[in-house]
């Protein structure tokens, strides 16, 4: 080993890959033929970004020791950072033949099936290397990132947790924990740790992105979008940072029609410039049921699962044929429901939006209905690959901002014909978007805890994410007028973080109202016990812009009535559908002091409070809202008149 070979050891050790690049390429002019040297070269290239003159200098050492496996590895990690999976996954196969006892080679193979999204085959590497020792900081992150796409929640947050106590610089670690953090409902270390994360590695796309996501969550939409749009900035092609982008600013009460549209239309000119031009599907052959492509990841325990339910329940199978295309992780029981009622079930979790497309193209489907693209793990780019010969955006909250998409349903109430809604897609209007099943095993109405006129308790069990400045300002305004009157809020395990509740509390104090007048409840119960909680409400309050759906419905099943405002877009117009369809247009407000004067005024009539509390789920039951065998055909004949219209 020369000098330089020895000082450009050391320097890499200290992270100085310029010095030790220069040191190392001194030593190859003296000793030409070290493969070590030009392996340690490719190195160094590798930790400078770059990537081509790495592999060159790997190649190099690869050819004079071929049977080195260190030479292999440094191949592979060149090739796999050009893109080329494949060859780099058979360059590091060479490094464990050679050494199969090598952690860093087996971890490296993890990496590249995690990145090609082959969770089983990347576990089955990670594993490899930890059970041979491995105290890898990366390997255990990765682990981390893999139980996490299986559904393998506690392993998943132990391996992040693990990677953090190894390595404490490492920002991926600290932002993937602060994910779990935040999905328990502490926020407060969850914030800390994405910030921790940013401290040590600016430059973290997603870390930024999440932050704002969790920023949203805790009533603080403006600083989430600053957020977010950092990450953006870092990397403009990142789809969770884009729809996280689209949904923030669905919760903001100055954003107006127009500007949503341009902003969905940005996000849609981004990736339809960047897509590869798909030709359109075989247009539909005549006769026989409809070929219906349903691509979704809420097809478990979630809202929208409620919702497709008549669908499947009731659908001719004459009319319609049903393949799923699922991205539900983890399943339940619902995901099992749904699958024995489906003609055809695709797991799709793991896969591009290239092979999903491939996989609905081989069903020949001639429709395909993308569920709630903003959301989840939706898909709205889907659509770019043009998989049937009509797309379908369907319980989405806005436009999705793609030619691509076709139609977008709803009903006369959430797009009344005048509209100043703005959307790339045709409205195809069914009688009545929501639909829910019967009141099931819910619990009995309970009476009015009311017992005089104004002292009421009033409640929100929506999303806090919603809580515009503007809801909290309206909310303030109908406590003052009504002082023996308090409200209580419920959402999982929000309320459990105390940035929330000191933001909230602190909102209410500087419009007057002491804290003791509001309560906040963090609990994640089951639906008997979270609907049971509704006994100690008199009236619900919506939020606004971004209003409620089914916690709306949910409330009116247990004798609550909502009070709404009614805007100008879908988001807006949610609960009053759900109203106006169970026939309460007199809980639906114009403006800002009609959804006060509505609050107060019910407030203050106990029999009219207690006339509705008594007669609401028969209500419910006997509306279209709960009519799954006319949603049912409704759906049908959309599916029909919109897969044959081309």
């Amino acid at each position: 080993m020369t000098l330089s070979t020895t000082h450009a050891l050391e320097a890499g050790l200290l992270g100085d890959h310029i010095a030790a690049r220069r040191l190392f390429r001194h030593s190859l002019t003296l000793e030409p033929a070290d493969w070590a040297a030009w392996a340690n070269l490719a190195t160094a290239q590798f930790m400078q970004r770059d990537f081509q003159a790495a592999k060159r200098a790997a190649d190099r050492a690869s050819r004079i020791d071929p049977s080195a496996p260190q030479s292999w590895l440094r191949v592979s990690m060149a090739i796999g950072e050009l893109q080329q999976p494949a060859p780099a996954l058979q360059a590091v196969r060479r490094s464990v033949a050679l050494d199969p006892g090598m952690t860093e080679a087996w971890s490296t193979i993890g990496y590249f099936h995690r990145r090609s999204r082959q969770w089983d085959q990347a576990l089955t590497a990670l594993e490899r290397a930890l059970g041979i020792g491995s105290e890898q900081a990366s390997a255990w992150n990765d682990l981390g990132l893999v139980c996490q796409a299986l559904g393998d929640w506690p392993r998943s947050k132990g391996a992040f947790g693990r990677a953090v106590v190894l390595d404490g610089d490492l920002a991926e670690a600290r932002a993937n924990l602060a994910n779990f953090l935040i999905h328990e409902g502490n926020f407060t270390d969850g914030l800390k740790a994405y910030r921790q994360a940013l401290t040590l590695a600016p430059g973290l796309a997603n870390a930024h992105v999440a932050l704002g996501a969790a920023l949203k969550d805790q009533v603080l939409a403006a600083p989430a979008l600053t957020a977010i749009d950092r990450g953006l900035a870092i990397d403009p092609f990142d789809i969770i940072g884009h729809k996280n982008r689209l949904v923030t600013l669905l919760h903001l009460p100055d954003e107006t029609p127009d500007r949503l549209y341009q902003a969905h239309r940005r996000f849609g000119r981004r990736f339809e410039t960047a897509a590869m031009k798909a030709p359109r599907s075989r247009p539909r052959s005549a006769g026989g049921p409809v070929r219906l492509a349903i691509a979704t990841s809420d097809l478990r325990a979630h809202p929208n699962a409620r919702f497709l339910r008549g669908l499947f329940l009731h659908r001719n199978a004459d009319r319609v044929w049903i393949s799923v295309f699922s991205d539900s992780a983890p399943e339940d029981a619902t995901t099992g429901w749904f699958r024995e009622r489906a003609d055809l079930w695709v797991p799709i979790h793991g896969l591009d939006d290239a092979a999903v497309a491939r996989s609905i193209r081989s069903q020949q489907s001639d429709l395909l209905v993308i569920t709630a693209a903003h959301f989840d793990s939706n898909r709205p780019l889907l659509a770019l690959h043009h998989a049937a010969p009509t797309q379908v955006s369907f319980l989405d909250a806005a436009t999705s901002g793609l030619e691509a998409m076709d139609y977008w349903l709803t009903d006369p109430v959430l797009h009344p014909e005048d509209t100043r809604e703005r959307f790339t897609e045709r409205l195809f209007r069914i009688p009545c978007l929501y639909n829910i099943p019967p009141p099931g095993a819910d619990p009995a109405v309970a009476t009015s805890p009311a017992t005089e006129p104004g002292a009421v308790r009033f409640g929100c069990f929506v999303s806090p994410a919603r809580i515009s400045e503007a809801t909290l300002q309206a909310w303030g305004s109908i406590l003052r007028m009504l002082p023996r009157s308090s409200l209580m809020l419920k959402h999982r395990t929000a309320y459990g973080s105390t940035t929330l509740r000191t933001h909230l509390q602190a909102g209410l104090a500087a419009l007057g109202v002491a804290p003791e007048r509001t309560m906040l409840l963090s609990s994640d119960d089951d639906r008997p016990t979270h609907q049971a909680r509704y006994a100690a409400i008199d009236i619900a309050l919506d939020t606004f812009p971004f209003t409620g759906a089914s916690t709306s419905f949910d409330a009116l099943l247990m004798g609550v009535p909502v009070i709404t405002l009614a805007g100008a877009t879908f988001v807006q117009r949610m609960t009053t559908a759900i109203l106006t369809f169970a026939g309460l247009e007199e809980l639906v407000a114009p403006d800002l002091s009609g959804y006060v004067e509505r609050a107060v005024r019910l407030a203050q009539n106990l029999p009219r409070l207690n006339g509705l509390r008594a007669s609401l789920r028969e209500r419910l039951a006997r509306s279209l809202l709960c009519n799954t065998v006319a949603h049912a055909e409704a759906l049908e004949q959309a599916f029909t008149e919109m897969a044959t219209a081309r």
